[in-house]
């Protein structure tokens, strides 16, 4: 029993050093790793976008309401009962037709009237003149004669006029679009009867922000698309730019007017237009790079910054040892003046810029970019000025790229039949 008692303590001794062995073993090989990873990890990863000048199209679609350029609210200018109303809704009339007659007999009765007295008072002017070359009447009276003649000739007119306006006319040849009053009416003066448009005066208001206005000209031709007459494309051009600018909305409107009048078109109707500027050059870049904060807009820069390196010397004295071996002199020469190596590294800086209009997935840079530079695209989580990165842009494509290659490589070459 007691020779037994050293050998399991022997045995017991040796197996806790072979346990911490190993235990150190795997805890050197763990922090091996994570100083990997950590050094791995410093490197932020990135897409880089490089910024060229490049032709800069603004396209737009906006809503508008097809209106009327002409359009007429016939009012009656006498009143009377309606004896006549000739057209209805839709009807299409010429210009100088009779639309609508209001009762004259009245009118007309005393139109007699004062032909009856301007009648008078013409023979009485001609015998006051006629007695005025024999001086038997004072030069007064003849004047009163004169008088009296001249405004029984204005009432007669008067009277004509009025009767010329118991009668409403079409101003121009159109359509009537709206018709308030029917045969027998008795009608006040001054009362909408009828409203006339013409066909060919279509238009559309679009309004438009204040800082596209400027991109656009009178004459520039767009797109027409209304919802009522299905996917089919009209062409129009911009006849007018409103000079003033809406103070609550920021907007200004354009006119538009299409080339030709399509079927089925009416007012009222809902119509998207699409507004396409002149090309003109410029620096966009994706919306996505443009980053803002409380001292204004930014992006971040990607900048090189060149370290030397000194070798490690324990490194060194391995590595010449190896190289005794298996080089000549000539090589531990080359090598001792190769011991210091320079590394360049990637990081971002803060970079102020001042941006414009947004067009589709790009922003319109007009201050603070040059040809050629680097930005950052993707990648701003934990992102910071000064900071190390590491860029991926097609890193996957040249991987696939790679093994392509590799595969070709590893594949025997075809033997020939003999």
């Amino acid at each position: 029993m007691p020779s037994t008692a050293p050998k399991n303590r022997k045995q017991l001794s040796i197996l806790c050093i072979l346990l911490s062995t190993i235990f150190l073993l795997q805890s050197c090989s763990e922090s091996g790793k994570t100083s990997k990873k950590r050094r791995h990890a410093r490197s932020h990863l990135v897409t880089i976008y490089t910024v060229k000048p490049e032709p800069i199209i603004l396209t737009t679609t906006r809503t508008g309401t097809i209106g009327l350029k002409r359009s007429v609210k016939l009012f009656s200018q006498e009143e009377g009962e309606i004896t006549k109303l000739l057209v209805d809704r839709g009807d299409t009339v010429k210009k100088n037709s009779l639309l609508v007659k209001i009762d004259d007999s009245l009118i007309t009765v005393l139109l007699a009237k004062a032909k009856a007295t301007r009648e008078q008072t013409r023979q009485n002017l001609i015998r006051n003149q006629r007695l005025s070359r024999k001086q038997l009447v004072s030069k007064d009276q003849l004047i009163k004669a004169q008088t009296s003649y001249k405004i029984a000739t204005a009432d007669e007119e008067l009277l004509k006029i009025r009767i010329r306006n118991t009668q409403i006319v079409a101003p121009f040849t159109g359509i009537i679009s709206d018709r308030l009053a029917d045969p027998g009416d008795v009608i006040a003066k001054h009362r909408h009867v009828l409203t006339l448009i013409d066909p060919s005066t279509y238009i559309i208001n679009v309004k438009i922000s204040e800082l596209l206005i400027p991109h656009y000209k009178t004459n520039d031709s767009v797109n027409i698309q209304i919802d009522a007459l299905g996917s089919i494309n009209f062409k129009g051009k911009i006849v007018r730019i409103h000079p003033t600018i809406d103070p609550a909305t920021r907007q200004g409107t354009l006119e538009i007017q299409m080339n030709s009048t399509p079927k089925g078109i009416k007012a009222g109707q809902l119509s998207r237009v699409t507004l396409t500027s002149h090309p003109r050059t410029g620096f966009s870049i994706p919306f996505n790079s443009l980053r803002r904060d409380k001292e204004g807009e930014f992006v971040y820069v990607v900048t090189t910054n060149k370290k030397k390196h000194a070798q490690h010397p324990s490194h060194t004295k391995t590595s010449t040892q190896k190289s005794d071996q298996r080089k000549p002199l000539s090589a531990e020469k080359g090598n001792a003046k190769h011991s210091k190596r320079s590394a360049s590294q990637l990081t971002v800086k803060r970079h102020k810029v001042r941006s414009g209009l947004r067009h589709g997935i790009l922003v319109e840079i007009h201050e603070g970019l040059q040809q050629e530079m680097k930005i950052v695209e993707r990648g701003f989580l934990g992102l910071r000025p000064g900071k190390a990165i590491l860029v991926v842009n097609g890193k996957k494509k040249k991987d696939s790229h790679t093994a392509k290659q590799k595969s070709s490589s590893q594949t025997p070459p075809p033997q020939s039949s003999q």
